[in-house]
């Protein structure tokens, strides 16, 4: 057993360790911009099929990701613990673990991925869009299944660097070949929807090589036991499960929500559902830095309890959240005072942009509770109580389901009123984390 440096929880160290996933995160933001803002030059339509398509295909990333954090937990322990050369079957029953539901999401999408467009919209030619879009991206699942494994062992052992330089590699390629692709440039046909579904996989086949090149040329694959892969380990592979499961259906859970969401505002007309992408896709700029700076709080704390160091855990929950909410106020004088500019960047129909500017200056407020319940939760991630996070998370999605179909679906709300229920979604979550972390038992977990 070595004895590793002690995990570093100044505002600095959790920097390190954040800077990186945050890039990452919005790096796949950007992605997901990028196909917004090139659909939203070609109407209300595209922009609607793309981000219903989009949030469909992200279903099952979420599930991968919150397998992935089965091997990330039980890495970031190991390395706590000083037990770096059990960390190469880790992560290699984790790429395993991960593969498996990446064939498996392939084929779901990509078999009844159009099914379920014509099921979640009232708009049949929405629904058709959106199939043309699932059926090129429903391949890239399996690539990310192993990309987000990756991502995993580099996160666990908090050597977040690549995870970032990778994933901004991805997002720039995404970019261009959506620019190439979708408008038909440099002698390529101009291949609208298809277009931005071909650029996004192809971006993901950069993602990957640029982890399998760092995994052989830049890291000491000797120090974790990295060799060439091993045969499956059923019964690592079943503790990843029993671990990440939980986890793996939270993500499941949390974008379904979205997706009812989504599918409940399509309801209240095709302006209203253009409008909420648009929102969608500007606010989640300000979310994904905490998504990402929750992720490393739950690296941390796995590490911190690895290291036997659970009375630190509180001192780096209070500096994470006060990172997290400097973040939300450099962005909160653009929500604020200049939302539509903000659209614009995502359209070029202003009609569509002005729609957004009341909601936009109230998810500006929402950023603060989001911030506090996501690294609440995450805690409890971390500690490898990912069974009870998922209750919690269960929960908090019956309380938002009652309270969107009520004033959506029921009341016919305004927009600005439907879109209060993300107060709701988080508020609930954040009360819930607080109540378990503090008279929970969960700083005793073996993993």
């Amino acid at each position: 057993m070595e004895n590793p440096k002690p995990i570093d929880i100044t505002f600095m160290g959790i920097l390190h360790v954040a800077l990186p996933i945050m890039l990452m995160g919005l790096s796949h933001n950007v992605i997901n911009a990028a196909d917004t803002a090139f659909m939203g030059q070609l109407g209300e339509i595209p922009i609607g099929a793309v981000g219903n398509g989009a949030m469909l295909y992200f279903i099952p990333v979420l599930v991968f990701m919150g397998l992935s954090l089965g091997g990330q937990i039980i890495i970031g322990r190991r390395n706590g613990e000083g037990n770096q050369k059990d960390i190469g079957n880790v992560f290699w029953q984790t790429l395993f673990a991960q593969v498996m539901m990446g064939i498996l999401g392939f084929l779901v999408i990509y078999n009844y991925g159009e099914n379920l467009m014509y099921l979640i919209n009232g708009s049949d030619e929405i629904a058709a869009e959106a199939s043309k879009y699932l059926k090129v991206r429903a391949p890239g699942l399996i690539i990310v299944s192993i990309a987000i494994g990756f991502n995993a062992f580099y996160i666990g052992i908090t050597k977040t660097r690549i995870v970032g330089v990778a994933n901004a590699t991805m997002a720039l390629f995404n970019v261009g070949c959506n620019y190439i692709l979708v408008f038909g440039k440099l002698g390529f046909p101009a291949l609208g929807i298809e277009g931005a579904a071909w650029a996004s996989l192809i971006s993901e086949v950069i993602l990957l090589a640029s982890f399998i090149l760092y995994i052989t040329y830049f890291t000491d694959t000797s120090k974790y036991q990295i060799k060439k892969p091993p045969l499956p380990d059923w019964k690592m592979i079943g503790h990843i499960y029993k671990i990440g499961g939980p986890a793996m259906f939270q993500g499941f859970i949390t974008l379904s929500a979205w997706l009812t969401f989504f599918t409940l505002i399509e309801h209240l007309g095709t302006f209203e559902l253009a409008v909420s992408h648009l929102v969608r896709v500007v606010y989640i700029f300000v979310i994904i830095p905490i998504f990402s700076l929750s992720d490393a709080v739950s690296t941390l704390t796995s590490n911190l309890l690895g290291e036997g160091k659970n009375s630190d855990i509180k001192s780096m929950v209070w500096k994470s959240i006060i990172i997290g909410w400097i973040s939300n106020l450099l962005f909160f004088p653009f929500f604020v005072f200049f939302p539509e500019n903000l659209s614009m960047l995502f359209t070029d129909y202003g009609y569509l942009a002005t729609g957004t500017s009341d909601i936009l200056r109230m998810m500006a407020a929402v950023s603060f509770v989001f911030t506090v319940s996501m690294i609440l939760s995450k805690v409890i991630i971390g500690a490898g109580k990912t069974q009870q996070a998922f209750y919690l998370e269960l929960a908090t999605v019956v309380v938002y389901f009652i309270y969107i179909y009520v004033i959506i679906e029921m009341l016919k709300s305004s927009l600005l009123v439907s879109w209060t229920s993300e107060f709701v979604y988080f508020g609930v979550m954040l009360i819930f984390s607080g109540l378990y972390i503090q008279y929970g038992n969960w700083k005793d977990t073996q993993v």
